[in-house]
């Protein structure tokens, strides 16, 4: 059903020239579950953040703000992840689950990978800057918050923001 509505709507965007309108809409269909998910969690984030900024900023919020440098990601969603990447390798519903997975994994290890972001930008001068600029560039393209998602899968297997924490800065996790 759900390729069905995504194959209508190929045709009325390409005018019914797509060729491979069938497995496009296929693909996509297959994907709107993960999607779905992240985009869930990424409303849910956004929502909490601001919700938490305006509560701190008229001295109402019932916890502090969390620190962003200092999340920490618990080890099980690296196991979830490579379990995933296996499903993947296994074809057939395995394949969409597994997919689908890594797309809503996404959200958390895109996270882990920006609080690295931040505990770098710590050893800078101006750490704001480089932040204000990650932010408008994230914004305007998309590309680095998938690079900052594979930062926060480094991220679980090495240990960067210990490595990158201004001397004297406690890192959990």
């Amino acid at each position: 059903v759900l390729r069905d509505v995504i194959a209508r709507a190929l045709d009325r965007l390409s005018e019914g020239n797509l060729p491979d309108r069938d497995h496009v809409a296929a693909t996509l269909a297959s994907l709107i579950p993960g999607i779905a998910a992240a985009s869930w969690m990424v409303m849910a984030v956004i929502n909490g953040a601001l919700a938490q900024g305006v509560l701190a900023r008229f001295g109402v919020a019932w916890r502090p703000s969390p620190d962003l440098a200092r999340l920490a990601l618990p080890r099980w969603l690296t196991a979830a992840l490579a379990a995933a990447a296996a499903a993947v390798l296994m074809g057939g519903a395995w394949r969409f689950l597994g997919i689908n997975l890594i797309i809503a994994l996404s959200v958390p290890f895109c996270l882990g990978g920006l609080a690295v972001l931040h505990a770098a930008a710590r050893r800078l001068p101006h750490p704001g800057m480089v932040l204000v600029a990650f932010y408008t560039v994230a914004g305007m393209f998309g590309w680095p918050l998938l690079a900052a998602a594979m930062l926060g899968v480094f991220e679980a297997w090495l240990g960067l923001r210990r490595r990158l924490a201004p001397q004297g800065v406690q890192v959990d996790g």
